[in-house]
């Protein structure tokens, strides 16, 4: 079977479309989306509305839960932009949202997948980056163990396991007009990462406020990012580095 992996999308409906249409172009017979639907763009009712009409089995985000557990402050200048007009726009999405599982594990083909947004041993906020350390990520029934919230992709085997980041649709933090997806095949236990374009100028020329770190983030061309790399995690949940 081939298994669509997605993840923060982020308010980012078109980087969301392109890569849907990439995974079903590949044959993708199932979709998952790893969690973080809202934040940073203002377009989350877009964004929810595709994951279900698309029937896309989505995991709770650390942007997703913050806004179905925390009462909000309307800050406009907040990178996150959780505001409250924008909860009120999506309130016929928050009883579905509530129903998103943190982790879920699933028997297909033989193998055993694990889907999380963010790591198995902290799932909504860990930080498994593409120079991690694997070997620490302890999961022992698993096959397949699939993450985001990093915003940078990566798939790799450790000691017979594999696993999969498909990076983010929604808001790339290495080349910015790049969203990425992946694709997984249960049948030779392999994944392929796509990088979809997309019209960064259309995103950015919504009129609505968008912090000026994320449109930095978006415009990043890969020059850019090479002199940005970094081998240790952020310090501070958005940055530019």
């Amino acid at each position: 079977m081939k298994i669509g992996l997605l993840s923060d999308a982020h308010g980012n409906p078109d980087g969301l479309a392109n890569c849907i249409s990439v995974l079903r172009s590949r044959g993708a017979e199932r979709l998952f989306f790893l969690g973080d639907a809202v934040g940073y763009l203002p377009r989350w009712l877009e964004v929810l509305e595709l994951l279900r009409s698309e029937d896309v089995a989505c995991i709770r985000g650390n942007h997703d839960d913050r806004i179905l557990q925390v009462p909000l402050q309307d800050d406009a200048t907040d990178a996150y932009q959780l505001l409250p007009s924008y909860l009120a726009s999506i309130n016929p999405y928050i009883a579905w949202m509530m129903t998103w599982p943190d982790i879920l594990c699933l028997d297909l083909d033989g193998l055993t997948l694990v889907l999380v947004h963010a790591s198995p041993e902290d799932r909504l906020n860990g930080y498994v980056y593409p120079w991690a350390d694997v070997a620490s990520i302890r999961w022992p029934q698993a096959d397949v163990i699939s993450m985001g919230h990093t915003h940078r992709p990566f798939a790799r085997h450790h000691e017979g396991r594999l696993l999969v980041n498909p990076g983010s649709c929604g808001l790339p933090r290495d080349v910015g007009h790049l969203s990425s997806c992946a694709l997984l095949d249960t049948q030779d236990r392999s994944a392929t990462v796509y990088r979809v374009p997309f019209d960064v100028q259309r995103v950015l020329a919504d009129p609505r406020f968008i912090h000026p770190d994320v449109r930095q983030c978006l415009e990043r061309s890969p020059k850019q990012y090479e002199g940005l790399l970094v081998d240790t995690p952020p310090e501070r949940p958005f940055y530019t580095k």
